[in-house]
This record gives C-alpha cells, sequence and structure tokens, in this order.
C-alpha cells in the first residue's frame, strides 16, 4: 500500500496550501470513512472542472488546483488524492475511455477518477463536477461515476488502479497554453501498466448476457456437486440457466482480470410476508475465481445496495448442506435463523435455511 501513500510532484500533499486545505476539511472529521466523502464531496462541488468555466488556467499538481480554483478530471484526482493520502488514507487513479462526441464519430479521450482504499476493500468515485445532468456519487457499493459506459461505441473503464496520475497527461497538462489545446490533445488510452488489479463490481448490462448465463450454470454444477442430483446437473446449460431479464438496479457482476468472475442479485424480498426486509436474491463465482476475494467484493458492494434502497435488515436462503456457501454467509456476519423450507429441485426436495444480517 505504501505507494499509494506516497507524495509527489502531482500529488503535493506537503505544500502549504494542500496542508492547509487538508487542516480545515478535517478539522471535526475522525473516521477515514467521513475524511473520504468529504474530501470527495469538496473535490468534486467546490473546484469546478476547467471546461465548464472555459478556465484560462491549467492546473496541474494538487496545489495548482487550490491556487487556481479549477481544473480537469486528472487535475482535480491529483487534488483529491494528495488530501487522502496527507490522511494515511491509500488512493489511487483509475481511467475511463470515453467517446469526444455523442458517438465515436470524433474518436475517444481518457477521463480520470479515483480509487480509495477502506475498510479493507477499494471504492471508487468521481469528482469530476455533477454538471449537465451527471450525478457522481459516493458510495461504497456500485460506483456512482460521472459517465455510463456504452459499449457499443467502444467505451469503458481500462482494469486496474494506478499509484501515479498518466504521464502523458500531466506533460499535456504541465505545456499547454490554453484549454482547447488541453481538450484536442487529451490520448485514449493509458500508457503504463497499473500497479494493481484488484476484483471490481459493476451493474450488469445485456452485453454481459452470455456471460451471466455461464456463471449461472457452473455455479450450479460446480457448487451443488453432491448435494443435487448430478444427471440433473449434468443437463444443464447456460441458457437454462441465465435470468429472463437483466436488470442493472439489482443485478451487479465482478470483473477480475478483463473476465467476468462473478454475480449477486439483490432487491426486495419477493416474499410477501418479508416485503420491506432486502434480499440476497443470487450470488454466483466462477470456480476458478474461488477464494481470491470475489465473492467477498460482490458480497459487500450488494450489501451496501440493499443499504442504498433504504433497507436496514436482510436475509437469504443457502441449502442446507451447503456447507461451503454456509461457512462463507457466516463469515461475512451473517446468522442462521433456524428457518427452513423445502424446495422440489432435480426431483428431489432440497431443504434450504434461512440466514439474516443488519445493515
Amino acid at each position: 500500500m505504501k505507494e499509494f501513500l506516497a507524495g509527489s510532484s502531482y500529488i503535493d500533499y506537503d505544500s502549504a496550501l494542500v496542508r492547509q486545505t487538508a487542516a480545515r476539511l478535517f478539522s471535526d472529521t475522525r473516521s477515514d470513512m467521513d475524511k473520504a466523502r468529504t474530501a470527495f464531496e469538496f473535490v468534486r462541488d467546490e473546484i469546478p472542472h476547467s471546461f465548464d468555466i472555459q478556465a484560462d488556467k491549467i492546473a496541474v499538481c494538487a496545489s495548482d488546483v487550490l491556487r487556481f480554483g479549477t481544473g480537469i478530471c486528472f487535475a482535480k484526482a491529483n487534488l483529491l488524492a494528495a488530501l487522502l493520502r496527507s490522511q494515511g488514507i491509500p488512493t489511487g487513479f483509475c481511467y475511463q475511455r470515453l467517446t469526444k462526441a455523442d458517438d465515436d464519430r470524433d474518436g475517444w479521450t481518457l477521463h480520470g477518477f479515483n480509487a480509495i482504499f477502506l475498510g479493507g476493500r477499494w471504492i471508487y468515485v468521481d469528482a469530476r463536477g455533477n454538471t449537465n445532468g451527471k450525478n457522481a456519487r459516493f458510495s461504497l457499493g456500485v460506483p456512482k461515476l460521472a459517465f455510463a459506459m456504452r459499449p457499443e461505441y467502444g467505451e469503458y473503464i481500462i482494469d486496474g488502479i494506478y499509484a501515479e496520475p498518466e504521464p502523458r497527461t500531466m506533460a499535456l497538462l504541465g505545456c499547454a497554453k490554453a484549454i482547447r489545446e488541453v481538450y484536442d490533445g487529451l490520448p485514449d488510452e493509458v500508457s503504463t501498466a497499473p500497479a494493481i488489479r484488484p476484483p471490481r463490481v459493476r451493474s450488469a448490462a445485456e452485453s454481459d448476457r452470455a456471460a451471466i448465463s455461464r456463471i449461472y450454470c457452473l455455479g450450479w454444477k460446480v457448487g451443488y456437486r453432491g448435494i443435487l442430483p448430478q444427471e440433473y446437473l449434468d443437463a444443464l446449460t447456460p441458457e437454462m440457466c441465465g435470468p429472463r431479464i437483466i436488470s442493472p438496479e439489482n443485478l451487479l457482476v465482478c470483473e477480475y482480470g478483463g473476465k467476468l468472475a462473478g454475480l449477486i442479485s439483490v432487491g426486495d424480498s419477493r416474499m410477501e410476508s418479508c416485503r420491506g426486509i432486502g434480499e440476497v436474491r443470487t450470488i454466483y463465482i466462477l470456480p476458478e475465481f474461488w477464494r481470491n476475494g470475489v465473492g467477498r467484493e460482490l458480497f459487500a458492494a450488494g450489501v451496501e445496495t440493499l443499504r442504498e434502497m433504504g433497507f436496514t435488515r436482510f436475509y437469504l436462503w443457502v441449502l442446507r448442506d451447503n456447507v461451503r456457501a454456509r461457512s462463507f454467509y457466516e463469515r461475512m456476519g451473517m446468522r442462521c435463523s433456524g428457518e427452513e423450507k423445502i424446495d422440489r429441485i432435480g426431483g428431489m426436495d432440497a431443504v434450504e435455511v434461512r440466514y439474516v444480517g443488519e445493515l
């Protein structure tokens, strides 16, 4: 984590301006979570994006942003990193590839945002500024970024978290004489390798359908081996297992190493008697990604999504004989309520037990 705490000429948290701003922002703020939220909202809301105001000053490092009172996304990301690293909170840099126009006719450009390490996991925040309908927010669940991805136009989030800002972008900001020169000269790819590539959760999209169906199918075939009838599991196909409707609000997926590694579905209880209580409806991980943090990342994001939906309690059903899954839920802080139900699956009566948790 040391590389995500270091200062540099761009992340100059030793400068007087950054020190003074940090002291003011964090004077009554004690927890890392509160500091991260406070700093994010300050950079997002109090520092206008240079393109929005057609600024004549071009900020590069964190102290520049404070001195000029403006910066583009990359400079604002430097400021957020400097403020949080000054408090010992690991902070990195992430990038999206976006179209320059409404479609891809004019090509693509990079957009920068931050990753913050809180509570043992990375969360993603975008302090670009909420103008023209953008709604970037601080979230411990699925990232609420300024720009939604449109894969049909070649847009995507670049895999990994970087310890230092993109060098060509910094060089451009350092030598550009006008803001239009910055806009025209921004690269559309990152020239260095990320420091780490942790699992990353996002909302599902229709383009994920084939991968989602495969995750469901293998989750059943491998996860329920020895629990459900083998002939029933052998007959399953991805087409049989996939969801009819992919709802981005309820279905989350986890990318790891450029591949969809798992999924979780959450929402209001499907049982009439439990309306108003959140439910983890499904969670499946490709077997090759078991025990490497994907399940923990998905579960944490799913729980935060339920909290953001307004639930204070949640539950799930799990097969009574699924010892591996039950152990995982207990490690995640859930407890068995003792309630049971019987479902007819594969020609046998399968007993499920209910696990409950607080939000």
